[in-house]
């Protein structure tokens, strides 16, 4: 082979998405619209903070926000997008651009209204509802309820206005006596969540789903809890510190403990509110000594000039490891929890990036 070339070929281990292992390879994200790692992964609401623990997601607070989303575009087609919590509900809209601002006025008050008609007459659920909810419907229900929006020095914004000239930051909605703070495209976390699976020494990526955020740019904070019952609470500072940055690499003193990542977006310009993600499970010893550990010894530098590394790995693909049978038949001397993904995962985006290639092929993917 020639010496400007050092080739490694075949090695079959694990297997992952060949969107989420480019995403490994960069470790940022640059874009200002949606950056997705993992589609299966619940959407948040926007106008709400939320954080995601082992049993889902949940509100980190109740600031009062009015979300307006829309895209950078002539297309006067495209739809703005309101987000806003009133009276006990999460409502999202979609408006035209070029419609009068005055028109979405209206229809965002008629909207509230008719949601305060409707458990006005529900005696018990009414009853139920917080005192502070029971007085956002008592109020949308005079008739000197309106809906304004304001300067952030107070003066009223015309009317006739077309939405999308509207709708600036740092504006005031006003429902009847409640205010709130207009942020347009704010960056958002809309999901987050950790592997199943950690392991010391190994890398744990944060999967994220995000808007109008650059990852580079956010605060991003680790810390670790010994009591389950602390892993699953909102306070943000609960645990012990232990890492910031977007990437965490646990080491022995963190086994049996459950692994917390804060994220407070940012565009580069504005944050958004911060959401927290916990692990399903503890962090557990690793394997120990693994072979391609030494096949790393003969690449522990990048290559030099002159030179080119190349690798085609092929991917065991996850449809063929968990198959109906494929224990049984395919790999009848691999215990079943070492074919479940999260953990080939690991070892799988350690072993790749330790190769140093400059050239990547990647099969099965």
């Amino acid at each position: 082979m020639p010496s400007w070339t050092s080739c490694l070929f075949n090695f079959q281990r694990a297997t992952i998405s060949c969107r989420t292992f480019r995403f490994l390879l960069s470790k940022t994200s640059h874009t200002a619209t949606t950056t997705t790692l993992d589609s299966s992964l619940t959407r948040s609401r926007s106008g709400r903070r939320f954080i995601r623990s082992a049993t889902g997601l949940k509100e980190m607070d109740k600031t009062r926000r009015f979300i307006v989303n829309f895209q950078s575009s002539d297309d006067e087609d495209e739809k703005i997008s309101l987000s806003f919590t009133f009276a006990g509900k999460s409502s999202q809209m979609s408006r035209q651009k070029s419609e009068p601002l005055s028109s979405a006025l209206d229809r965002i008050r008629g909207n509230v209204i008719k949601h305060a008609e409707k458990l006005s007459k529900k005696k018990g659920k009414f009853a139920a509802l917080d005192t502070d909810v029971r007085a956002e419907i008592s109020e949308s229900l005079t008739d000197q309820f309106a809906v304004t929006l304001k300067t952030h020095e107070g003066l009223e914004v015309r009317s006739d206005l077309c939405s999308i000239d509207g709708w600036k930051d740092g504006h005031v909605i006003i429902f009847g006596e409640t205010e709130f703070t207009v942020e347009v495209n704010p960056p958002t976390i809309t999901s987050i969540s950790l592997p199943d699976v950690i392991m010391v020494g190994f890398t744990v990526y944060p999967r994220i789903h995000s808007e109008f955020v650059d990852l580079t740019k956010c605060e991003i904070y680790w810390r670790k809890h010994f009591e389950i019952e602390t892993a699953g609470v909102s306070d943000a500072t609960a645990g012990v510190p232990i890492h910031t940055g977007f990437t965490y690499k646990p080491n022995i003193s963190d086994i049996n403990s459950r692994l917390t990542v804060t994220v407070r977006p940012s565009d580069g310009s504005k944050f958004g509110g911060q959401v927290k993600a916990v692990s399903p499970n503890t962090v557990e010893a690793g394997p120990g000594k693994l072979p391609f550990e030494l096949r790393h010894e003969f690449t522990s530098e990048v290559t030099g000039p002159g030179v080119l590394r190349v690798l085609s790995y092929n991917i065991l693909a996850n449809m063929y490891a968990v198959s109906e049978g494929a224990g049984e038949h395919f790999f009848p001397h691999c215990p079943t929890n070492y074919l479940q993904i999260d953990y080939r995962k690991l070892l799988f985006t350690k072993e790749l990036i330790g190769y140093n290639a400059d050239v990547l092929a990647l099969q099965e993917v």
